[in-house]
């Protein structure tokens, strides 16, 4: 996925139903909205090709790491996955 001036926020692929993505807003038009390029990575990759079963997610140190810390404090307090995303 690409913002409109062509830089790259997000790719994905499908393994045994297992979807990867690589999602780096960051330096891109899309930066702090890793969720809608999430979003619209896994609403392609389920139209396009095989159902989605399972998801990996893979964060780096760095800033990453205090997106998933984060997450996990948010939804440690009672809100939902969903709402998250």
């Amino acid at each position: 996925m690409r913002d409109r001036v062509g830089n790259e926020a997000g790719r994905a692929f499908l393994t045994h139903g297992e979807l990867n993505t690589i999602i780096k807003t960051t330096g891109t038009e899309l930066k702090g909205r890793g969720s809608d390029v999430f979003r619209t990575l896994y609403d392609f990759v389920g139209k396009n090709f095989d159902e989605v079963t399972a998801i990996r997610g893979t964060w780096r140190t760095g800033k990453m790491g205090d997106n998933l810390k984060t997450f996990n404090e948010l939804v440690g307090k009672g809100m939902s996955y969903e709402k998250l995303l």
